[in-house]
């Protein structure tokens, strides 16, 4: 196999990772990675960039649930979600960073 063809596949698989990663389904994402006690429904978009019409766990309920995962904040060493909801009463606005040494922060 001559070098520019093998160049083309690790090319061509590449592409298709990548475009797998950056379209990774909500629904898949929430059956596989999300643990029994959150319970979610109307789940639409990719794990990066999504919205779940109801969400609920331990007696907290959301509706109208809306995220955006910011991945080039891994790189200060947190993942960081935009989200946007709405509980029983008023709204939710919120930009929340999980560090890898287990801290939260929410503002």
């Amino acid at each position: 196999m001559n070098p520019t063809r093998k160049l083309t596949i690790v090319v061509a698989a590449a592409v298709f990772l990548l475009g797998a990663v950056a379209l990774f389904p909500a629904r898949v994402a929430y059956h596989w990675f999300v643990p029994d006690f959150v319970e979610m429904s109307g789940i639409e978009g990719t794990a990066w960039s999504g919205r779940a019409a109801e969400i609920s766990a331990h007696g907290v309920y959301l509706r109208d649930v809306e995220w955006r995962i910011r991945p080039l904040r891994l790189f200060t060493g947190a993942l960081a979600i935009d989200l946007e909801a709405e509980p029983p009463s008023g709204f939710i606005e919120a930009d929340v960073a999980l560090g890898f040494g287990g801290t939260v922060r929410i503002s």
